[in-house]
């Protein structure tokens, strides 16, 4: 084999992964790609493995709207944004509404009334609207199929065909083994960015609080000597959670670079230029080294509070630039995809024995495509699920929100609390039993 014939094409196998390696912290055009329908047909059809049946055509006018409506929503040729196939995340987002726990959300979760009120979710549910078209395309194509095979029935000149159901029976545990490999290893990234961001979260609270307490002499800390550093903290949690993994073209850009350009006047930057948390961090570490009356232990606790930090984001930016390898999604779509698109060749035969006093009456044409539009369904259902929780920062937007807005709270109330420290003469000057009476 020629050497230099070689090289390109090893060369161009890692193209596909190279190009979620931005430097921006979520770049949604690249993971809409990722996860839109149309790639599920434009998959099948750039290597024509289903040439045969309808799909192709399907493939081609999905990928024109598909590149049409991208380039509207993201500027190059005008348009309002709108994406309405995305994962929304209302769902989880109630089990978030406030800042206790809400009991009744969980309740409501698991009662057994969900039997009947989810099963609307078949037909409205975001899921279904996602993989409605290649479902459809699926149905329509098992139509023509039992449509042929009655034609067929009626001339025996024309061509004979029909699939044996054994590789269909041999194949389908494997098919459903790749599905669930695939499922379980999206949410383990879904389980991974969750832990990552509230350890983020959680020790910047840690860093707040020991900033407004911790002091050498354990004398009470003035306020003022951290002011600073606090806003710069509470600023570098809400920039986390609401811009830098949870921008999404459904916001308006111009929103999205106003905060950037505030967050880089606060670091005392040029106003255009790109933001990192590391800048944040490095600014922030600035500013506990001029924070008076700390020992040197005390500074090292709070680095290193930065330190896991670095660890937790660390986490994000790998799942955010690293998606499940392309080779094993993409061949199992394709997989999937053939294998719905000759399953219709196997029923004409098992379904039952066609005759022509049988096939000549409309209602006993519906068979196949039943069927076939049931297993597309459930199959293309699970693997659409297994792409959505595959970018955890999508599905968890706005519970990333909520939390943004509850760290402000507790950031502005921690800060009222250490501007009026209890002392410790009014709690000796009190009635013997007046805190014993208050805990009852």
């Amino acid at each position: 084999m020629n050497l230099g014939t070689l090289l390109p094409t090893v060369a161009h196998c890692g193209n596909g992964a190279r190009s979620y390696m931005g430097r921006a912290g979520v770049d949604p055009h690249q993971w809409y790609t990722h996860g839109a329908l149309t790639e599920l047909r434009a998959n099948t059809n750039s290597r024509g493995v289903a040439a045969f049946t309808v799909v192709p055509l399907l493939a081609l006018v999905g990928r024109f709207r598909w590149q049409r409506k991208t380039n509207k929503r993201f500027g190059f040729a005008g348009g309002k944004t709108l994406r309405r196939n995305t994962p929304s995340g209302r769902s989880e987002d109630k089990f978030c509404s406030s800042r206790g726990f809400d009991p009744l959300q969980w309740r409501l979760h698991s009662e057994p009334t969900r039997y009947v009120t989810e099963i609307g979710g078949l037909i409205t549910g975001r899921t279904t609207r996602r993989v409605f078209p290649a479902v459809l395309a699926v149905t329509i194509f098992s139509s023509l199929v039992e449509r042929y095979h009655y034609l067929q029935q009626q001339d025996k000149s024309l061509p004979h065909f029909e699939l044996p159901v054994l590789p269909f029976e041999l194949t389908a545990p494997l098919l459903g083994l790749l599905l669930v490999f695939r499922t379980d290893k999206s949410y383990d990234r879904y389980l991974d960015v969750s832990e990552a961001m509230w350890t983020v979260s959680g020790k910047l609270r840690d860093l707040f609080r020991g900033l407004l307490t911790n002091t050498a002499d354990e004398s009470p800390r003035a306020t003022k000597d951290v002011s600073r550093a606090c806003d710069l903290i509470v600023s570098f949690h809400s920039w986390l959670f609401k811009w830098y993994f949870n921008y999404n073209e459904e916001e308006d850009r111009s929103r999205h670079e106003t905060a950037t350009q505030k967050m880089n006047i606060l670091l005392g930057r040029q106003e255009q230029s790109y933001l990192a948390p590391t800048h944040f961090q490095l600014a922030i570490s600035q500013e506990i080294n001029k924070v008076p009356n700390l020992n040197e232990q005390q500074r090292q606790g709070l680095d290193f509070l930065l330190v896991d930090v670095t660890a937790a984001l660390t986490t994000c930016d790998r799942i955010i630039r690293m998606p499940i390898p392309l080779g094993y999604t993409r061949s199992t779509v394709r997989f999937l995809w053939v294998w719905l698109s000759l399953l219709p060749f196997a029923l004409v035969g098992t379904v039952e024995e066609l005759t022509s006093a049988k096939v000549l009456l409309p209602e006993d044409q519906f068979e196949i495509p039943i069927m076939t539009f049931l297993v597309a369904l459930t199959f293309l259902s699970l693997e659409d699920v297994a792409v959505q929780i595959e970018q955890p920062f999508d599905v968890q937007r706005f519970q990333f929100r909520k939390l943004a807005d509850f760290f402000e709270e507790e950031a502005s109330e921690l800060r009222q609390m250490a501007k009026c420290p209890r002392s410790s003469t009014s709690s000796t000057n009190r009635e013997p039993g007046l805190e014993r009476r208050r805990f009852w």
